[in-house]
């Protein structure tokens, strides 16, 4: 039987230390009871604890929590009978998908104590609809393999990829309304099968009629739409989610555009905001800062070098590869998108870029053919040092070209490790010695109103000692999702320095109204006012679905 701790208070007279040594041993207790069950329903070997547990709670933000146990569940009955035994023994849980969440906590849940539920193990790709453009999966499938499965089947459709990685979920960076190169992934997921905190299984939408045909293609149903309630929330576990897709183009091509001036970049941002609003750029807009080019692009043109010149040491590749961005890339903003459509709404959309960012931008357009074109006359001219250095860099850009045209890649992953060392041969963040905290606020997509928060973002993280990367990204016509990191040596001292610094800044920028869409393990707790109603009356939904607090305690909530 369990007790809390205000039971015990009038039970015995008890100091508060001796409730707490009490509660602790009780905790154990439970826990070791629950495990037992656990290890009934999805054997041993999906459960890590001790040293089984280490490398899976190591994480890139540098941070720590309390950790019992991991669980690997294969399947929605093994996750239902999982909830119930947390239920029976109160004892929280935390579900993730890969736990490829990196610079925001990784695997970690927001408080100590919980026990992790990976959903990994569960990878099935259901359907993949070619006619209406959609994939019913798990929360384990990864963009790798959906992007497989779609490669092999020779489907017409296209992926929306992050830069998180080949092996991250797409189930899990959707809910968390993560930003794909096309498309904001929170608008186009659908569907839910969650599993509730006291063991139901709710289908949103229309998915709680079996015989409905729509289920997959309109995503309200009838009545309430309750999608939202399991995006960014702690309510219960998804289990399949259906995505949207995309069908390949007649043409498409990719377009850069650099800004020659920093004094136009109020200007830059307003006339992006026309081409959006004119549906001339229809996909997301990605506009980086100097730092994230520099960051994203070194560390490939440092793994071309390498295969060039194997005599050399890495220290001398990797200051050639710095003086070739240097004298490649010049500027401080450069937007990079995708265009789509007929040849003759491409060509048209070509034209009113030029025409609209000509004056105070450089602009570029690529396409499959034209790369294989600039890679031959490379390797035919390499003779000439400033053609092979362009050749190099040519080669290096391709890795960055695969997400403009919806492959997944984990070249972005490098950029984590380059501010501080060279990226090893197997990518694992979360196991390295490189600290990184990603801070992501939306912004109105207006010129002097974004310069003004970058300059605040710029300034105060140089304060501290920090070069933020930064990137902009149109998820709609009206606001940017920015993307801001900062990159620190993972020791104790500095990781408390940089979360602090993080923190600092989210309260300047809540000053100026302007707030983070995303959070952080660490930020959750900044972002939440307790006596606001918008989260008083989410914590009251949790207390009617999940009275015992079972489902990731803390996390966008102040329960």
């Amino acid at each position: 039987m369990t007790f809390s701790l205000n039971i015990l208070k009038h039970l015995c007279f008890c100091d508060n230390e001796m409730l707490l040594v009490i509660e602790r041993e009780r905790r154990v207790m439970s826990i070791t009871e629950a495990i037992s069950e656990w290890r009934e329903v999805i054997g041993d070997e999906h459960i890590l604890t001790g040293d089984r547990l280490t490398s899976h709670i190591n994480n890139l933000s540098g941070t720590s929590r309390d950790v019992p146990a991991l669980l690997l569940p294969e399947n929605t009955e093994e996750v239902r009978k999982i909830v119930l035994i947390a239920a029976k023994h109160q004892i929280p849980l935390y579900p993730i998908s890969t736990g490829k969440n990196w610079g925001m906590g990784s695997k970690l849940p927001v408080r100590d104590g919980c026990v992790i539920v990976e959903l990994s193990l569960m990878n099935r790709i259901i359907e993949v609809n070619k006619d209406f453009a959609y994939a019913v999966i798990e929360p384990g499938v990864t963009q790798k393999q959906l992007y497989d499965y779609i490669s092999s089947n020779n489907l017409p459709l296209i992926m929306d990829v992050t830069g998180s990685g080949k092996d991250s979920s797409i189930i899990g960076n959707s809910l968390d309304r993560g930003v794909g190169y096309f498309t904001d992934r929170g608008e186009e997921i659908s569907a839910l099968k969650v599993v509730l905190p006291d063991g139901d299984i709710l289908d949103t939408g229309y998915g709680h009629f079996s015989n409905a045909k729509a289920k997959n293609l309109y995503k309200h149903g009838i009545g309430p739409s309750l999608d939202g309630l399991f995006l960014q929330a702690n309510l219960g576990i998804v289990v399949q989610a259906t995505i949207n897709l995309m069908y390949r183009h007649e043409s498409s091509i990719t377009f850069i555009a650099k800004l020659r001036d920093r004094e136009n970049f109020p200007i830059f941002i307003d006339r992006i905001r026309q081409l959006r609003f004119k549906e001339i750029l229809k996909s997301v807009v990605h506009i980086a800062n100097r730092e994230r080019s520099r960051i994203s692009l070194t560390p490939l043109i440092f793994d071309e070098l390498c295969r060039r010149y194997p005599n050399l040491n890495r220290q001398e590749l990797r200051s050639m590869a710095e003086e070739y961005f240097d004298k490649e890339f010049y500027g401080y903003w450069s937007a990079t998108g995708r265009l789509f459509g007929t040849e003759a709404v491409v060509k048209d959309a070509k034209r009113q870029i030029k025409s609209a960012l000509g004056d105070i931008a450089d602009i570029m357009f690529l396409t499959d053919e034209l790369i294989n074109l600039l890679d031959r006359m490379g390797r035919i001219l390499s003779f000439i040092p400033q053609i092979k250095r362009k050749h190099i860099i040519l080669s290096a850009s391709k890795m960055v070209y695969k997400f403009t045209t919806g492959i997944p890649t984990d070249d972005a992953i490098k950029s984590v490790y380059w501010p501080l060392t060279d990226p090893p041969d197997k990518l694992n963040p979360d196991n390295s010695s490189c600290g990184v905290i990603y801070y992501l606020p939306i912004i109105p997509i207006d010129g002097n109103m974004t310069k003004s928060v970058i300059d605040i973002i710029q300034n105060n993280l140089n304060k501290d000692g920090y070069e933020p990367a930064i990137t902009l990204n149109t998820i709609n016509n009206r606001v940017f999702e920015t993307v801001v990191s900062i990159a620190f040596p993972r020791n104790s001292d500095e990781t408390v320095k940089a979360h602090d610094s993080v923190k600092r800044l989210n309260r300047l920028l809540r000053d100026e109204g302007i707030y983070p869409y995303r959070a952080g393990i660490e930020l959750m707790d900044e972002i939440i006012d307790r006596e606001d109603i918008f989260f008083k009356t989410v914590s009251k939904i949790k207390q009617t679905l999940d009275p015992h607090n079972i489902v990731s305690p803390g996390r966008y909530n102040i329960i």
